[in-house]
């Protein structure tokens, strides 16, 4: 009885999986593979959530890549900033000389977000509950690179962005 009620209390394990070279065509195959399985999505990792077992398949049979340790850290993080989504370049051959400075930051200690226009200027907050979108299909794109870059204060992600 002891150890049926320990394993009710563990939380279940899960591998996050990001799918960034799957042609658009197989996106059908994937959805029709994920429909037969418990599955979950994580929008600042970009990745969906696996049973490990289910994860293996789908992680070879379509070219996913194991993200679960980035998941894992932006999960857990309590502390800090970090640029979690920024200004896709402009598609136009005029604009193209410019560089867009739109960014969303996240204070992992509230969960609020900081959203700055493509001139670096600040727009507002989204609230912490309210976060999901920022994620939504829009001129940004997810920034998920290895290792996470988080920052002590605002300005310095501010900062960082405005200079590069």
């Amino acid at each position: 009885m002891t150890e049926r009620r320990q394993k009710e209390v563990r939380p279940q394990s899960v591998v996050a999986v990001h799918f960034s070279t799957l042609p658009i065509e197989q996106f059908d195959e994937l959805f029709d593979e994920m429909d037969q399985v418990e599955h979950g999505i994580h929008f600042e990792s970009e990745s969906f959530l696996f049973k490990p077992e289910d994860a293996r398949e789908l992680i070879e049979k379509f070219n996913g890549e194991d993200v679960t340790d980035i998941y894992q850290e932006l999960t857990s993080r309590t502390e800090g900033f970090r640029i979690v989504r920024v200004g896709r370049p402009y598609a136009s051959d005029e604009l193209a000389r410019y560089k867009n400075k739109a960014m969303i930051i996240k204070h992992y200690k509230t969960g609020v977000m900081f959203v700055y226009n493509e001139y670096g200027r600040s727009e507002g907050t989204i609230p912490a509950e309210n976060a999901a979108v920022a994620f939504s299909p829009s001129r940004f794109e997810t920034v998920l690179e290895r290792p996470l870059v988080f920052f002590d204060t605002l300005e310095a992600v501010v900062s960082s962005r405005q200079a590069a």
